[in-house]
């Protein structure tokens, strides 16, 4: 099952959330909320305008200081999930940035950039063994790319970390993720700026994409970003 993004289909089966810059009814041009067009969650958008920009279709840009999004995120429990970032960081790969997160600690995630390291993580709970997935990436990447993690519930927890449909890294957690305080381009305490952009968001609960899956997402959306 899949809806035309362009000309080809993405998953749409277990989607509960998914927020576009492209789409005018999910980031009005000009405005200052952008909208899940799954179940009309709305992101608050804080700091300097303008927000939109049309590179890549449309953008959401934020500068790195004073800019950030807030959202109530949906809860995940203890669920498998997907969670997928179409993400250009900057040359901020360098430092320590927050792409998404929940609210650090028990039942939260963090998404990000691990600084010096220039790998990409993603945190369930505490920080801390079989609950970290990283991919070191030798150098920052350079412009927009797919980041998405999974979580397989009836698969021991089993996590999976892809940049561009390529597995990187794998874990486990069966955290139970309840956090509801969502977070863009900034830790929901403040810190870890994100200077960059963000053209997509998409969220599936319940389902945990396969390597083939988030193939097809991937390729779905490529060509709108020269990849």
């Amino acid at each position: 099952m899949g809806i035309s993004i362009g000309p080809k289909p993405i998953i749409t089966d277990n989607l509960i959330f998914y927020a576009d810059a492209a789409n005018p009814e999910s980031m009005p041009r000009g405005g200052s909320t952008w909208t899940d067009i799954i179940g009309g969650v709305e992101i608050s958008l804080q700091g300097d305008t303008p927000w939109w920009i049309s590179k890549h279709g449309g953008c959401v840009d934020f500068d790195g200081t004073n800019d950030y999004g807030t959202f109530t995120h949906p809860v995940l429990g203890t669920e498998s999930f997907t969670i997928e970032l179409w993400v250009d960081p900057s040359d901020n790969y360098y430092n320590y940035i927050t792409f998404m997160c929940t609210t650090r600690g028990s039942s939260g995630y963090s998404v990000g950039s691990d600084g010096g390291n220039d790998s990409l993580y993603y945190d369930q709970g505490p920080q801390g063994a079989n609950r970290h997935l990283e991919a070191n990436e030798g150098s920052p990447l350079s412009g927009m790319h797919l980041h998405t993690f999974t979580r397989d519930s009836d698969n021991s927890g089993a996590m999976v970390l892809y940049v561009d449909a390529v597995q990187l890294d794998t874990g486990t957690s069966t955290i139970n993720l309840t956090d509801t305080s969502g977070h863009l381009a900034q830790l929901n305490n403040g810190g870890e700026d994100m200077n960059g952009r963000i053209a997509c968001i998409r969220m599936y609960k319940g389902l945990a994409l396969t390597q083939e899956q988030v193939t097809q997402n991937f390729n779905a959306q490529k060509d709108r970003f020269g990849l």
